[in-house]
């Protein structure tokens, strides 16, 4: 149903070849991880979040290569791929790796062209390795900020989330991926099962949990985690949260709320909330206007997606249409009491705040920021962009 192409949804962009399949050998991990011109960025830990650097000087995202880092910072990659192929890394290292995946250079999506304005990124550069070529990217938390002033004094820190979007997709994509792995393994240092240390495995990408008690009566692991076959919390998670523009069968109004975190903004957006277990995509939408605005929504089209970094969520779009019946459109915020306020716009009002820069809405009100999902989807309603679907 989506009209966006995947690499154009801001953070969505597949910036390399994640080769997954690779993360498990050690082997490949410990040869590419010190290739020269392996690319390498960076994150701090910073007040219990993972904050993604920059350089100071170009504003760009901060990549630096394996050649181009001291001795002691070598050394110490060098250390982590040797743990990783012992599986005897701990969460609490200084450092926490992740091996994103391979640039292989393919034209308007090289992170690599995109970030350093190189032209001297080739092929030449390329590490090969059972016919998988390209040149690996990783992604390092450090715990202490003093680490990277060995490496590089350029640098800034990326905290205001507005900061994201001065960069470029691909480079805001990267850090996207790198981020929610980093944030996953740093608060995720125990096994849920039973309690015990875990360990990063498959260069950053798994958990595992490091009890090696046996019930004798079983032979088994008594960890349940350990024991399972398959066991989903030994994986990265990613919350999805709904999002949807809420509008009538005509087309001509748009639903919109005020959420009470957001009242000094006045930032008006799409109703979203975070999906419940076992709930489609269609109910979990449905739900959320409810309980957010009293709202009946009939109709629910899902239109795209975007990763949203913050801390690590899907935001997966839709479009809800309400009969006007004379109650399924009624607002009631008695509910959830989570908005400040809600109201169904004109079309025409809104057209205004997104089609004419010069216009300001005479209380103020302003609409999300261009690149995130909201604003497209208010878009999508605003200038009738939903041409593969009737309302």
């Amino acid at each position: 149903m989506s009209t966006f192409h995947y690499s154009d949804i801001f953070f969505g962009s597949e910036t390399v070849n994640r080769v997954s399949f690779l993360r498990s050998d050690s082997e490949y991990i410990k040869n590419s991880i010190k290739h020269p011109y392996s690319k390498f960025i960076f994150y701090i830990s910073e007040n219990n979040h993972i904050v993604p650097l920059i350089s100071k000087s170009s504003k760009k995202l901060l990549i630096l290569e394996f050649e181009k880092l001291n001795d002691y910072f070598q050394k110490t990659l060098k250390n982590w791929s040797v743990n990783n192929e012992l599986k005897s890394l701990k969460v609490k290292d200084t450092i926490n790796v992740v091996f994103l995946g391979l640039d292989q250079l393919i034209n308007f999506k090289s992170i690599s062209k995109d970030s350093l304005n190189n032209d001297l990124d080739s092929e030449s550069k390329f590490f090969s390795y059972n016919g998988y070529g390209g040149i690996p990217y990783f992604a390092i938390n450090l715990k202490n900020k003093e680490d990277l002033k060995m490496i590089s004094n350029d640098f800034d820190q990326l905290s205001a989330i507005t900061n994201y979007f001065k960069l470029s997709n691909l480079e805001a994509s990267l850090i996207s991926y790198g981020k929610m792995y980093l944030e996953w393994l740093d608060k995720n240092n125990f096994c849920p099962g039973c309690g015990s240390n875990v360990i990063p495995i498959d260069a950053g990408t798994r958990l595992l949990c490091n009890s090696e008690n046996i019930d004798e009566r079983t032979q088994k692991y008594k960890c349940p985690v350990k024991a399972s076959t398959v066991v989903n919390v030994s994986f990265p998670r990613t919350d999805p949260v709904v999002i949807a523009a809420v509008t009538n069968v005509k087309g001509d109004k748009v639903l919109l709320g005020l959420n009470q975190r957001r009242v000094s903004t006045k930032m008006y957006s799409c109703l979203a909330g975070f999906m419940e277990p076992s709930e489609t995509i269609e109910a979990a939408v449905a739900r959320e206007v409810w309980e957010e605005t009293g709202v009946k929504a009939q109709r629910i089209h899902i239109i795209m997606s975007q990763p949203w970094p913050f801390p690590v969520n899907l935001m997966i779009g839709c479009i809800a249409v309400v009969d006007f019946n004379g109650e399924d459109e009624i607002i009631n915020l008695g509910n959830d009491k989570e908005l400040a306020d809600a109201r169904w716009f004109e079309v025409e009002e809104l057209s205004k705040m997104i089609n004419d820069e010069t216009y300001e809405h005479p209380e103020g009100i302003v609409l999300p920021m261009k690149d995130a999902v909201a604003f497209n989807l208010i878009d999508m309603v605003v200038n009738k962009k939903y041409n593969n679907f009737k309302l």
